[in-house]
């Protein structure tokens, strides 16, 4: 039997390719919505003037966006986020922007028993919260997001969540959407064939399919 060269090349360096490592990215700055300094650099931090890492959501979902492993943003039970940052672009600006494979969680210790402990995410820069725009697998669980307000170029459909990638499967899970306003979805917004999983969040409304 004949094993071309390539093959056999392709077949070495699967072997010997590094794994791909998903991080983990703890949430601890809550007062300002910065992106991160330098995504090129491993750890979340929207501030490196100061000691020690300023991670933000936005920052967070930066690093997350920048790798392939399906990486984990912690948020802490309690915590209270605004996003401020308006414009167009990936997740440095307006939106928050998904690409790449993600957990965000709230949970990461149980779910709080009382609902009004789980972290609070809430649109304030004339924009939709999340906005999922590539065919992977993202989870939320345990979190409140409210307050998206999308208009212009950002379109009108999908105020708190929104998923234009066909491809994409979404995971909702102990996650209450509210008070969005959009044009079309006012908790959120899906494209036709998106996986969008709620298992336990009843009182979220239906999906829509946007054509």
């Amino acid at each position: 039997m004949r094993v071309s060269l390539l093959a056999l090349v392709a077949a070495v360096v699967a072997v010997f390719a590094p794994p791909i490592h998903a991080a983990t990215y703890v949430v601890n700055t809550l007062d300002v919505d910065l992106g991160d300094a330098d995504t090129a650099l491993a750890g979340c931090d929207a501030n490196p003037i100061l000691a020690g890492d300023q991670c933000t959501l936005r920052a967070a979902i930066m690093q997350a966006n920048a790798g392939a492993g399906q990486d984990t943003i912690v948020l802490p039970t309690g915590a209270s986020i605004t996003l401020t940052v308006g414009g167009l672009g990936g997740a440095e600006s307006g939106d928050l922007d998904i690409t790449q494979p993600v957990i965000i969680t709230g949970a990461a210790l149980g779910y709080p028993a009382d609902e009004d402990q789980w972290p609070a995410i809430v649109a304030a820069n004339g924009d939709r919260v999340f906005d999922v725009t590539s065919p992977v697998a993202v989870e939320l669980r345990g979190l409140r997001v409210s307050g998206g307000a999308p208009s212009g170029a950002s379109g009108t459909n999908g105020a708190d969540l929104r998923v234009t990638s066909t491809g994409a499967h979404v995971l909702v899970d102990h996650v209450r959407l509210s008070g969005g306003q959009a044009g079309n979805g006012g908790g959120r917004g899906t494209v036709r064939g998106a996986d969008l999983l709620e298992p336990v969040t009843p009182r979220v409304p239906p999906p829509r399919d946007l054509d």
